[in-house]
This record gives structure tokens, C-alpha cells and sequence, in this order.
């Protein structure tokens, strides 16, 4: 039996929903056209236990790493944040100004991070030691018309699906 309960979760239309039943919480994620980000207990749906809203566009994907950490992906960047807390960790992106990032896969440990932005697949540490110049790129390489990324085996294997004839 399903006890449905509506509720004004955001302003504009949800993009994505998350569930982070894997992390043993009984709570949901979910983004929007209106910008932002919001951790909902489904036990008690009429407020949010979260909302992020430090985005700048709408947050197209969200994504779950580790127990507590939730990437979220709009045009121009990717924003880590705790669940737990709603304390914004990192952004993350390559060009802080005029960035185009199409696609992101976040490890289920929470500590590495892929994109495509601009045409390039990057690869990034998200410990970066606080020396690193690079704030965590590990690897950056020109690809084009990626329309999916996975991490398979462990996130030990990456699969770039593109439109782009080899």
C-alpha cells in the first residue's frame, strides 16, 4: 500500500530524484529548474531537512558518493556537498568562467570525480593534497559527443559512450 503525500518541494519542476537508501538513510534527493538542491526525510515530506542553494544555473543530475557526500551538476559546475550537514565542500570545474560541463560520474566512495566539460574528459581527485596547483585533475583529455559516462568494476574502469566515429 503507498501513502501518498503531496508537497511543495521546490518552486520549478524536479529535474532528478536520488535515494539514499544505499547509505542507510531514509531520505531522498532532489534537484530543479529553480536552482537548487534538497535532502527530504520520507518520513516527514512537509519540510526539507536541506536545501542547497548555491547553484547558479538548474541543477541538472545529482549524483551519490560515499555515505554522505551528493554531487550535483549544472551547466557550469559540479558542487559537492555533505547530506548530513547541507555544508558545501567543493565546486568543482576546470574554466570558472564560461564552463560547459555535459556529463559527470561521481565514484561510489565519494573520492573521485569525472567530467566532460568543454570537450574534455577530466578526471579529478576530490582529497586533493591542499599543495596541488591543479585542485585535484588528475588526468584531462579532448573528447567530443559524449552522450553517457559510466564507472564500472569498482570504479576501476571507465566507459565513455560517444556520437564520434573512431
Amino acid at each position: 500500500m503507498y501513502n501518498l503525500h503531496p508537497t511543495q518541494a521546490h518552486f520549478c519542476r524536479i529535474i532528478q530524484m536520488a535515494s539514499l537508501a544505499p547509505t542507510g538513510s531514509n531520505c531522498i534527493v532532489t534537484s530543479s529548474i529553480d536552482k537548487t538542491v534538497k535532502v527530504w526525510d520520507l518520513d516527514c515530506m512537509e519540510q526539507a531537512v536541506h536545501t542547497v542553494e548555491r547553484h547558479d544555473l538548474p541543477v541538472e543530475e545529482v549524483m551519490l558518493g560515499g555515505s554522505n557526500v551528493v554531487a550535483a551538476r549544472s551547466r557550469n559546475c559540479v558542487v559537492l556537498w555533505d547530506v548530513d550537514t547541507g555544508k558545501l565542500l567543493r565546486k568543482v570545474s576546470n574554466t570558472m568562467m564560461g564552463a560547459v560541463i555535459t556529463k559527470a560520474a561521481l565514484a561510489k566512495h565519494g573520492d573521485l570525480l569525472v567530467t566532460v566539460e568543454c570537450n574534455c574528459l577530466l578526471i579529478w581527485s576530490l582529497n586533493p593534497n591542499p599543495k596541488d596547483r591543479d585542485r585535484g585533475l588528475l588526468f584531462k583529455d579532448p573528447v567530443s559527443e559524449v552522450v553517457q559516462l559510466v564507472l564500472h568494476q569498482d570504479d576501476t574502469r571507465l566507459l565513455v559512450v560517444t556520437k564520434e566515429a573512431l
